[in-house]
């Protein structure tokens, strides 16, 4: 089997990180860094392509180059109705971790010339 392909694209302190697989597997990423821990968000592969294994391929070279740029951990965030997610994050390594602080707002409507 060929090795996939993963790219990764700057943008401040985000990286956007992209897999193309020989097979025809695509994915996308993106990864923001903060001191020695990386926050993986909006991790995905097409939905034609899941549980073929391209998902577990493109976090190891997440996490790969995470390790790379001195990251020392990893986050991420997965809905609890998102079964094959939590069973592939659970197998490479990630465990729940106590409750975080979350602060969330609601944003209100804005129109145009409105401050």
């Amino acid at each position: 089997m060929a090795e996939p392909v993963v790219f990764f694209h700057y943008t401040l302190r985000c990286k956007r990180a992209q897999y193309h697989s020989p097979e025809g597997g695509h994915g996308r990423a993106y990864l923001h860094f903060t001191g020695d821990a990386v926050e993986i968000v909006d991790f995905e592969i097409d939905p034609g392509h899941r549980r073929l294994g391209h998902g577990q391929r493109f976090m190891q070279e997440v996490l790969r180059h995470a390790a790379k740029y001195g990251c020392k951990r990893a986050t991420l965030h997965v809905s609890p109705d998102n079964v094959p997610a939590w069973k592939l994050y659970t197998k490479m390594g990630f465990s729940p971790h106590e409750e975080e602080n979350h602060l969330e707002l609601e944003l209100k409507e804005v129109h145009p010339g409105e401050d």
